[in-house]
């Protein structure tokens, strides 16, 4: 797991704190997951977590991520990091809601490289301010993807920061299928 990916975690975690302070929270290893009926979250795209690449194959047909390329295609839209001398400076974010075959809810935040999923967990957490969408993230039966890019400044020792984030579209995948 990346820097980046880790701190998408703890942001998600001290969120999910503040709404529901005794309510457990459980890490689990992508290979070790169950659907067991609780409603989850799933951290980072399908080259680093395979619940997640499950999740987007089945909900998001045609979206293709090239790591290599740090681009994602998802039918007739592309959307590309942007990167400068080997540094990431502009990444887009990814938020899939939906449910699994057994009807749990659930969401899946990832990005282009590990940024986008900082980015992403970023907006899920202030997703009220960024659009009045945001009750797609949690109406029953309803499968939803939205795209957040954002700018990526700065590295080293102090770390990096994550500004302009902003809501670019949503895509509403609750068709046949």
């Amino acid at each position: 797991m990346s820097l980046a990916e880790g701190a998408a975690i703890a942001r998600l975690i001290t969120a999910i704190r503040v709404l529901r302070p005794k309510g457990e929270i459980w890490l689990v290893e992508s290979g070790e997951f169950a659907d067991d009926g609780k409603p989850f979250v799933s951290v980072g795209g399908p080259s680093v977590n395979e619940t997640s690449g499950a999740l987007i194959r089945k909900l998001c047909l045609g979206l293709e991520i090239d790591v290599e390329r740090a681009k994602v295609d998802f039918g007739e839209t592309s959307y590309r990091a942007t990167v400068t001398h080997n540094r990431v400076t502009r990444d887009f974010g990814f938020i899939l809601s939906g449910e699994t075959e057994r009807g749990t809810p659930f969401i899946v935040i990832f990005g282009i490289t590990p940024f986008g999923s900082n980015i992403a967990a970023r907006a899920y957490v202030d997703i009220k301010q960024l659009t009045h969408d945001h009750r797609l993230l949690r109406r029953r039966g309803h499968r939803a993807l939205f795209v957040v890019p954002g700018d990526v400044e700065g590295y080293g020792l102090a770390g990096y920061s994550i500004s302009n984030i902003h809501l670019e579209g949503v895509r509403d995948l609750s068709g046949p299928g």
